[in-house]
C-alpha cells in the first residue's frame, strides 16, 4: 500500500486511535501509584457525532465510567456500542492478579497487561506485557475474521 492509499484507509484510522490508546495506558501507572487501583473504564472512538440523552451531541473520544461488578460490563459495553456506533474501543480493569487495557477495532486488537505483584505490604505493576490480537471482547473483531 502506498503513502496516499495509506492515509485515506481505514488501517490509518486504526492506527492512529491505537496510538490515543497507548496515551491512555502510560497513564496507568501513575495512577495505580496514586490510588492504587484502576477504576474500570470504556473508551470508545465514534465513527460520527453521537446524541446525548439531553438533546445535544458528543464528537470524538466518549469515556464511560463502568461499575465496580464486572457482570454488569458486558451488557454496558455493548449498549455502548450500539449507541455510539464506535469504531475502536479501549476497554481498562482490574482482572485478579493484573491490569489490563485492551483495544479493539475491526482491524484488530491489542492488549497491555500489567500484572499486579506483592511487594512487601503492598501491591506493584509489573512489567507491561502487550500482544497483538490474542484477546479479544469479539464485539468488533474476532480471530476468526481476521484483518479487514
Amino acid at each position: 500500500m502506498n503513502a496516499r492509499d495509506y492515509i485515506i484507509s481505514e488501517r490509518f484510522i486504526h492506527d492512529v486511535l491505537l496510538a490515543r490508546a497507548l496515551g491512555a495506558v502510560k497513564k496507568l501507572p501513575e495512577l495505580w501509584r496514586k490510588d492504587k487501583r484502576i477504576e474500570p473504564s470504556l473508551f470508545l472512538w465514534p465513527e460520527s457525532a453521537v446524541a446525548t440523552d439531553d438533546g445535544g451531541s458528543v464528537k470524538g473520544l466518549v469515556i464511560f465510567p463502568l461499575p465496580p461488578d464486572r457482570a454488569e460490563h458486558d451488557a454496558l459495553i455493548k449498549g455502548a456500542l450500539k449507541k455510539t456506533g464506535a469504531y475502536a474501543l479501549l476497554l481498562v480493569r482490574n482482572e485478579g492478579q493484573r491490569i489490563r487495557a485492551l483495544f479493539e477495532s475491526p482491524h484488530g486488537t491489542r492488549a497491555w497487561v500489567y500484572p499486579l505483584k506483592r511487594s512487601a505490604d503492598t501491591w506493584v505493576l509489573g512489567k507491561i506485557e502487550v500482544s497483538d490480537d490474542k484477546e479479544t471482547l469479539g464485539l468488533l473483531w474476532s480471530p476468526k475474521q481476521g484483518h479487514s
